[in-house]
């Protein structure tokens, strides 16, 4: 009756069906969708309605009859603990309480089956079929992942044994279930596929009530759903669909639309139901989950059933628009917990008026356990106490290893280790690890004693090969050696031993593992009470209480356990309790395995071996080589169990740990509680949208910013998820609330990027997720300012964080970057450490114009979790300038779109990129000012571990050909650290590029990282220290030793950034400078200021920088401004008559002078106008402060100069007389000055006479004049206006004049100012008139000082000249009528001309040495300077015209090279040459021409000067060099304007300049003068040359092959062309008498003989044939060669006959090593040879046809009798194989399923058991049967459906 309701139900339903959508097709009729918004119906109130739906999932029903208590299933459920055996009674149970509760729906998310055993799923079917027969409800059902296809895990155990199982396609599923939502009712909806697509196929939509049920298969089981295979199978990952998703968004638009609920029923998780599911488990959430439910809920979708996970749990999502989506997971019946989940709708519509729905609904939801079961006969009363029990005993974690370290043990047994890592680990190279290890561990070669008496054997490893070499006694056996070949035989011979001994019986290992894995599971990490809890415990109460959708974990674990994880601890616990077991495990192994010493030795060698070795013993050799295998375990934790490592693998468990304990995402209804869980849905309530964020997608991340083509430009990179829209923008100001803000709009691109799944440190696995990546460009950015930048949407106004960054900042007009290392880390504690040293650096090095990063930015480049912290918070205020590490290309992820994870970070592809593989990396150079940075990527490398040669070509040309002052270059793999890389293949490869390159190309500084240790080297060419010249020089207050024009590179590992410090490994080869211990973050900053560069490191220790090593390069070139020189316009730029404010600049000058070394400071021409300046200022603080009169009479200003408290008087303007005629005496026209003072204003000053005494200074300023002029004819005294006395001065500026003539006294009076003791001094700045009757200015002593700035100085009588005296004279301006001197003169300007004054004379009369530098002389009757017998002139002029004598304007210019031996200097042709002019030498530098003229110098051998051009060679070494032309003297007629006495002499210098002649004496190419190679098409050999000496000004050199039919050369990479000799020479460019050439001997050796060593066959000989063409018979006599095997045990060989004698069988490679001169090469030349045993086999195949019977289904036993294949005729499945011949044979048996055909298995029988091999002696003879398995996927028709193989000692019979 029930069945007969159910479908008149169904009929009626559809009958309504139909009727409502006739009429919505009937024309006049409309319907009213019951939306939310817009209803125009007027039913109001409408009726509540209520659902109950019960819900279940991953069943995982398994048929009884399947299980049997063999050793395959206690294995199988081990591995995968379920209750399987259990799961038919537990669904019983559960179905039982549902029939009770009642429901309306009841829905199972999946996960029917085991693993879709087709019998499991008609039993499951029948199960559900008694809920429609016995209730009113509806039973709706999906697929899981263990489901469909499932060819792989089906199985049944039914006869004793684990066999293959039928399972279930997806048109089995829809039949089997077609009552269960696949059978058109409820309005059905199903999803159809496109053509040639099965992905998605089983979802379907149904309409039950208000509701619309929707079941999405999620499940990937088909080509088409990317599961990695070509042939259906499942897997356990789950997505929508692309072509189902639009699908299942329009099902739930329709339901809305209809005003119905829509509710979800899928398999895989919609939504993370803890914080790391999507990363730690991803293949329990759909791919792009985000996507999927921002889709699913604003579409209309509130609920989503799903299970997989086999937890009960609540999951929430709200969207970016508000609407939200809960995912109910349901656990698993077959797991803990056992749930069966209720839940209650109400659904409420009213109308709020007559256009609006209101829709209230409540979803009521609570779990209960299935409590009991019928299992066996017997009532099981508590299920969850016997699920513990069974599931989770105390032999938990020895169950699931032995599960599945079994099947895996078997596989690799089956296969062989070598085939199974090739397979698994295909990046595993067992013959490179091996050979590696053996080449390092013999490098140095070691000593084996052999004992007492017996000697000693040397063994060494030497030319491909291990060299045994006995001394002693034991030398009489002779020297062999082991090849290379011979020792991976001796691999595979023992690898194939541990298969056989421990891998095909694997009880041993086993049996080991299961007492590590006891230890490990009884391991203490807490306590309760005084009872130890282990790490059992833990892992249970982790599985439990997740499963049961607890989240309130107990203390122990709180305040315990997750401490303990937190820290590390735990691992190097684990580690150190289990080291002793691991040791003990290999001592065994090797104690039990033997080397089978006849593969590599014969004869005594053997003997001898197998009696030192107890016959190859593994274990009796680690002994013998002292071998301690705990201390090599040990060595290796210490190494790689650093502090950092276990911080964050700490981190990494406990956030694993955390996220399983705590869901904060939602409230659940947890098993068993009550009170369950209510969600509420209102339309009268609206939800907050999500607010944006990194981990919603919707704010951006990762933002970066490099450097622009410009300086004033840069870019910016950022990423959001993919659900961002909007117009992109980044935005800068110069204030925090971006006012005037402009903006600037982003490039947007959506990519696919890795997402980070499984993180473990060492490994994480990864898969992909959508993404958008914008660039924008900044432009017009201005140098010194602050800006602020941030990007984002500029509709949405959703922008980053402000962040402030200023354009390069610096004090100088140079600029600094800074250098930081390997920041890589783990956990984003690491970064945090990273990012505060960032901080440190940008705070030390303010304004840096960007940073440079050397790699290893992050610990994986697929890590976006890493990069998300690695660019956080400071890093987005650098500029970057990145290297790619190793790190960055540490792991590849399919599918995404920028595998790069430099370019996808940093947008720097508008700096100078070449074309280039971009896979690893990315190399490029940029330059700033006057530096070019080369950046390298040493992930681009050769098979050698060489730069590839594009990359190094490409490097070299920029470096050679850079026009810069700076060349620098940045890499990761550092050439030179003493860290545990240092000696690493490419290490090594990439130091003898970088030696060549930046010898070659005179690099200054290279900088890298990747070993995490700081190392400086000395300056380095070709990797040899350089010895260079150093001074001690300070700079922006930090002091530097600074190397002066170093020759060489300085090569700098800087350390590490973050957390992972190395320990240093001192090596040979590598010299270190400055290095330390790192123990805590180091960085570095560089800046560069013109010809110099400053370096400073500094380690940031507890926070604070503290400063470890700093050093400068100062190789400023003429054309630079030198330190003196800066000093020198310093000096120049101070006023004539400096004022109190000039205080500061004055000082300034001063320290600059003094910071200067003793040679600079000679340098310095104009130091006395410091000095000058220094003595006014000082008059003028001392004046300072005093008091100031105003006078205007004689009477006041006499007060005033008695008062000794002014400082200053000033005139009023009044003419203020002094004189006082008495008793016809002129009085009162004297006045001392024996005080600072100061006299200024306007006034005329007559008849007085001021006399400076005592050291004081006199200022006169102003207007002041001063006039002694008396009647002519006068009487009384003639008066001199100043006379200044020992040690005083007199300063006069402004428009001082001074007037004096007539009167009595003779030449001694009638002078303007007269020096009268030594030490007085006068500085004479004003520009007015000196005039006087006997001389303006006048010195008739020596050791006085006159400096004239300005003015004009004239006199009247012939007595003396304007200017006269035997002191110390300086002209720097003004005009002066004529001169004469017999001190020093320095003329550094100023003008010389008589004028119209009376008594002219030659202008300029010099009788000691004169310097001049600048100024103009007007000859007086063709002559401007006298040259008395002992007078010299000597000039030196910066540029043409500084100087003019007359009409002459001497000079003579700077020395130029080009070849820095040959040099010339152009000169003004004045009188003639002569032979004392040309190019002079001296011992030092010399700037000014008073030092020209006492350095000394000698003229060069053969130097010559003609028509204006000096020539001359230099010698080998250092040179000061400068020109010299003689005016007067020198042999020569003197110039004309010039009068010379004899001895007289006029000389014009040119500038000295320093250059280095270091040029090429020598040319080496590295290696032997002759090689003998192996041709092979395209093959290159690398040479590496050099030129010396190191400092040579040309080291370029050119490569050159002779023939280059042979082989061409590039920078010594040579690539043969052909066999034949070739002449490689490697010649310096600049010198190309030097050279150096190696011969090239290229072969190509064959071995001639046969393939086969057969039977009886007598010994047979080998012959090789050189193929050497082109090679002259003188070099053929030099070759030679040695024959060996690589297994004595099959075959022997003599070394010199190539006799091959058979000793047992199997293949044997013979080798011919050939010898040039004796000595053996590296070439070699193999061949394979069987040898054997003559084979004889008879073999009979049946015919091997078959038809597979279905079978008929047999309802008692729920299976198909007679199901399966037979043969078609009587032993048509047989094959007999008969050993027709002399040795024992063994046959293999394999069956390979046809395409189409993968269902099908084959397996082999004999005497009914499986078989896969078998050993047949002679004349022994078997049958084999081959049995075929399994359902076909379609029906046959007489087709081909495998092949068969039968292999007879490794040859093939199909």
């Amino acid at each position: 009756m029930r069945k007969q309701f159910k479908l008149w139900k169904r009929i009626c339903a559809g009958a309504m069906a139909v009727v409502i959508v006739g009429a919505t097709l009937m024309p006049g009729v409309e319907t009213h969708a019951t939306s939310a918004t817009h209803l125009e119906a007027e039913q109001e109130p409408l009726e509540a309605e209520s659902k109950k739906i019960c819900v279940i999932s991953d069943t995982h029903y398994y048929p009884l009859n399947y299980v049997t208590d063999c050793e395959d299933y206690k294995t199988y459920v081990g591995g995968d603990p379920k209750m399987l055996a259990e799961s038919g009674s537990i669904i019983d149970s559960a179905l039982n309480m549902i029939k009770k509760d009642k429901p309306d729906l009841v829905l199972i998310s999946g996960d029917l089956t085991k693993d879709g055993e087709k019998l499991g799923h008609q039993n499951m079917a029948e199960k559900l079929q008694t809920i429609e027969d016995e209730t009113d409800a509806e039973v709706f059902v999906i697929n899981g992942n263990h489901d469909i296809y499932n060819y792989q895990d089906s199985c049944t155990f039914e006869n004793g044994k684990k066999e293959k199982a039928e399972t279930t396609t997806p048109a089995e599923f829809k039949e089997i279930y077609s009552q269960f939502g696949y059978n058109g009712e409820y309005d059905a909806q199903y999803y159809t596929p496109p053509v040639g697509k099965e992905a998605g196929g089983l979802s379907y939509s149904v309409t039950f009530g208000d509701y619309v049920i929707i079941g999405i298969d999620s499940g990937r089981y088909s080509p088409d759903a990317d599961t990695g295979m070509d042939t259906n199978e499942h897997i356990t990952a789950g997505r929508i669909d692309a072509s189902l998703l639009p699908w299942v968004e329009k099902q739930v638009k329709d339901a809305k639309e209809k005003g119905k609920t829509a509710i979800g029923l899928m398999h895989h998780g919609l939504l993370p139901h803890f914080s790391k599911e999507a990363e730690l488990l991803s293949e329990y959430v759909v791919d792009d989950w985000q996507e999927m439910a921002t889709t699913l809920a604003d579409a209309g979708m509130r609920y989503i059933f799903t299970g997989h996970m086999h937890a009960n749990d609540i999951a929430e999502y709200t969207t970016v628009s508000g609407n939200k989506i809960y995912d109910l997971e349901t656990g698993s019946l077959a797991a803990y917990g056992s749930p069966v989940r209720t839940v209650t709708i109400q659904r409420d519509q009213m109308m709020t008026d007559r256009s609006t729905l209101q829709l209230d609904e409540t979803f009521h939801v609570k779990s209960e356990s299935v409590k009991s079961i019928q299992y066996n006969g017997e009532t099981i009363a508590d299920l969850q106490d016997y699920t513990m029990k069974k599931l989770y005993p105390e032999t938990l974690f020895n169950n699931m290893a032995g599960g599945m370290l079994k099947p895996m043990i078997q596989d690799v047994a089956n296969v062989g280790i070598r085939k199974y890592l090739a397979e698994n680990l295909p990046e595993v190279d067992i013959d490179s690890i091996v050979l590696d290890t053996v080449r390092e561990a013999l490098a140095g070669g070691i000593t084996l004693e052999l004992g007492s008496g017996i000697g000693r054997v040397m063994i060494s490893y030497r030319n491909g090969g291990i060299e045994l070499k006995p001394t002693g006694t034991a030398g009489l056996i002779g020297t062999t050696t082991i090849s290379d070949a011979q020792l991976i035989r001796v691999v595979d011979d023992l690898l194939a031993k541990v298969e056989n001994q421990y891998l095909k019986d694997p009880k041993y290992l086993l049996g080991k593992v299961d007492e590590i894995v006891t230890k490990v599971s009884k391991f203490g990490v807490g306590s309760l009470e005084g009872q130890e809890k282990t790490l059992y415990d833990f892992i249970v109460l982790l599985l439990t209480s997740h499963y049961a959708g607890g989240e309130n974990p107990p203390e122990w674990v709180v305040e315990q356990v997750l401490p303990y994880l937190r820290k590390g601890e735990v691992i190097k616990d684990l580690i150190e309790m289990l080291v002793g077991d691991i040791v003990v495990i290999i001592n065994d192994l090797a104690s039990n395995l033997n080397i089978n010493t006849g593969i590599v030795f014969s004869g005594l060698w053997k003997t001898a071996i197998d009696s030192q070795t107890n016959n190859g013993n593994l274990a009796t050799i680690l002994g013998l080589f002292n071998l301690d295998l705990k201390e090599v375990i040990n060595g290796l934790i210490s190494e790689y169990m650093s502090d950092s490592f276990l911080t964050g693998m700490g981190g990494l468990l406990d956030e694993y740990a955390a996220s399983f304990l705590y869901d904060t995402d939602s409230q659940d209804d947890i098993l068993n509680d009550e009170n369950g869980r209510t969600i509420t849905y209102s339309t009268s309530t609206p939800v907050e949208p999500q607010k944006p964020s990194v981990a919603n997608g919707l704010a951006p991340t990762q933002i970066t910013m490099t450097q622009g083509e410009e300086p004033d430009s840069r870019y910016l990179r950022w990423y959001t998820g993919a659900g961002v829209s909007g117009t992109a923008v980044a935005q800068i100001a110069e204030s925090e609330d971006f006012a005037n803000a402009s903006t600037f709009t982003a490039s947007v691109e959506k990519v696919v990027k890795p997402k980070t799944l499984l993180n473990l440190g060492l490994m994480a696995t990864y898969t992909t997720q959508k993404a958008q990546k914008y660039t924008a460009k900044l432009t017009g950015l201005e140098t010194g300012k602050t800006y602020y930048y941030r990007v984002g949407i500029s509709e949405t106004e959703n922008y980053s964080t402000p962040v402030a960054f200023t354009v390069k900042n610096e004090e100088t007009s140079g600029f600094t970057f800074i250098n930081v290392n390997d920041s890589q880390g783990m956990i984003a504690s690491d970064y945090e450490t990273y990012l505060n040293t960032l901080a440190e650096a940008k705070r030390q090095f303010d304004g840096a114009a960007f940073t440079l990063h050397s790699g290893d930015f992050v610990d994986d480049g697929s890590n976006e979790d890493y990069w998300t912290w690695a660019l956080d918070g400071v890093s987005e205020s650098v500029s970057y300038m990145p290297a790619a590490g190793n790190h960055e290309a540490k792991s590849s992820v399919e599918g995404i779109t920028d595998p790069n994870a430099i370019t996808s970070h940093f947008e720097i592809q508008n700096q100078d990129i070449p074309e280039q593989d971009r896979s690893t990396g990315i190399y490029y150079s940029y330059e700033y000012q006057n530096a070019t940075f080369i950046v390298l990527n040493t992930n681009d490398v050769t098979k050698e571990g060489y730069l590839s040669d594009a990359q190094y070509q490409w490097a070299y040309e920029k470096a050679e050909n850079a026009k810069t002052d700076w060349k620098i270059i940045l890499m990761h793999k550092s050439p030179y650290s003493n860290g545990p890389h240092a000696e690493d293949k490419d290490v090594i490869a990439i130091r003898k590029q970088l030696n060549n390159l930046a010898a070659d190309c005179d690099v200054d500084l290279v900088l890298s990282g990747h070993d995490h240790v700081y190392n400086r080297t000395p300056y380095l060419s070709q990797g040899k220290t350089q010895q260079v010249k150093t001074r001690e020089t300070a700079y922006q207050g930090h002091n530097y030793t600074a190397a002066v024009n170093p020759s060489g590179t300085v090569f700098v590992i800087a350390g590490t950034a973050g957390v992972k410090n190395y320990v240093q490994t001192p090596v040979s080869t590598v010299p270190s400078e400055k290095t330390f211990q790192q123990t805590c973050p180091v960085y570095a900053g560089v800046t560069i200021d013109g010809g110099k560069l400053y370096y400073r490191a500094y380690q940031v220790k507890d926070g604070v920088s503290e400063l470890v090593d700093s050093f400068a390069i100062d190789k400023s070139k003429e054309t630079e401004i030198p330190e003196w020189e800066k000093v020198k316009d310093m000096i120049t730029a101070l006023p004539d008559m400096p004022t109190l404010k000039d205080a500061s600049d004055i000082e300034s000058a001063r320290a600059a002078y003094d910071a200067l070394g003793e040679e600079e400071k000679a340098q310095v021409p104009n130091v006395n106008r410091l000095l000058q300046a220094e003595k006014i200022l000082h008059a003028l603080q001392n004046i300072n402060g005093k008091q100031t009169m105003s006078v205007n009479n004689k009477s006041d200003f006499v007060n005033a100069l008695n008062n000794p408290n002014v400082g200053t008087i000033i005139t009023g303007g009044a003419e203020i007389e002094f004189e006082v005629i008495k008793w016809f005496q002129a009085k009162e026209n004297k006045y001392d000055i024996t005080r600072d003072l100061r006299i200024m204003g306007s006034s005329k000053l007559t008849f007085v006479s001021f006399l400076v005494k005592n050291g004081a200074t006199l200022i006169l300023d102003g207007d002041v004049a001063i006039d002694d002029t008396r009647a002519q004819g006068s009487v009384y005294e003639s008066l001199n206006p100043v006379e200044v006395y020992g040690n005083s001065t007199l300063i006069t500026s402004g428009h001082v004049a001074m007037r004096t003539e007539y009167g009595t006294g003779g030449g001694e009076s009638g002078i303007c100012v007269k020096l009268t003791e030594e030490g007085s001094k006068a500085i004479l700045g004003s520009d007015g008139s000196y005039w006087a009757a006997e001389s303006a200015v006048y010195s008739s002593i020596g050791n006085t000082e006159v400096i004239i700035n300005d003015g004009t100085y004239e006199r009247k009588n012939e007595n003396h000249r304007a200017v006269d005296s035997q002191g110390r004279i300086e002209v720097n301006g003004g005009t002066v009528r004529n001169l004469w001197c017999k001190g020093n003169l320095y003329i550094n300007g100023g003008t010389f001309d008589n004028g119209s004054v009376l008594n002219p004379q030659i202008p300029v009369d010099i009788e000691g040495n004169a310097y001049m530098t600048g100024g103009t002389i007007i000859p007086h009757d063709g002559n401007g300077v006298k040259l008395r017998s002992s007078g010299k002139l000597h000039i030196l002029t910066g540029t043409v015209g500084n100087v003019e004598i007359g009409n002459a304007q001497p000079h003579v210019g700077v020395v130029t090279t080009s070849n820095y031996k040959d040099i010339e200097v152009r000169y003004h042709n004045i009188n003639g040459s002569g032979d004392m002019d040309g190019i002079y030498e001296t011992a030092a530098a010399a700037s000014t021409v008073e030092s020209l003229a006492n350095a000394g110098g000698t003229k060069l051998e053969g130097s010559s000067a003609k028509d204006g051009l000096m020539t001359g060679v230099l010698g080998e070494g250092n040179h000061h060099v400068y020109g010299k032309y003689y005016l007067a003297g020198g042999g020569k007629t003197p110039a004309t304007g010039f009068s010379v006495d004899d001895g007289g002499e006029a000389i014009v210098y040119g500038h000295t300049r320093f250059i280095e002649n270091h040029p090429v004496t020598g040319a080496v190419i590295e290696g032997e003068d002759t090689r003998l190679v192996q041709y092979r098409e395209g093959a290159e050999i690398r040479l590496n040359g050099y030129t010396l000496p190191a400092n040579a000004f040309d080291n370029a050199v050119k490569w050159t092959s002779d023939p280059e039919e042979v082989a061409s050369v590039d920078r010594g990479k040579v690539t043969l062309k052909k066999t034949g000799t070739a002449n490689i020479t490697m010649t310096s460019q600049s010198n190309p008498s030097y050279f150096d050439t190696v011969k090239i001997l290229a072969v190509d050796p064959k071995i001639q003989g046969d393939d086969v060593l057969e039977g009886d066959d007598s010994p047979k000989t080998y012959t090789l044939d050189l193929k050497a063409e082109g090679i002259g018979e003188e070099d053929r006599k030099r070759i030679s060669y040695k024959w060996s095997v690589d297994d004595l045990s099959i075959a022997t060989i003599d070394p010199d006959t190539g006799v091959l004698t058979k000793v047992g069988q199997g293949v044997v490679r013979v080798t011919a090593q050939l010898l040039l001169d004796g000595v053996a090469t590296d070439v070699k030349v193999s061949k394979e040879v069987l040898v054997r045993d003559i084979v004889s086999v008879e073999i009979t195949w049946g015919d091997m046809e078959y038809t597979y019977h279905e079978g008929n289904w047999n309802k008692d036993t729920h299976q198909y009798d007679g199901q399966g294949w037979t043969a078609d005729v009587s032993n048509g499945d047989q094959i007999h194989i008969r050993n027709t011949g002399k040795a024992a044979i063994k046959a293999g048996f394999g069956y390979e399923a046809g395409e189409g055909f993968q269902s099908i298995n084959g397996e082999f029988l004999k005497d009914k058991s499986p078989i896969t091999a078998a050993t047949l002696q002679p004349e022994e003879e078997t049958n084999v049967q081959l049995l075929l398995k399994n359902k076909p996927d379609r029906h046959l028709t007489k087709e081909a459906v495998g092949r068969v193989t039968l292999t007879i000692n490794q040859e093939n019979r199909r």
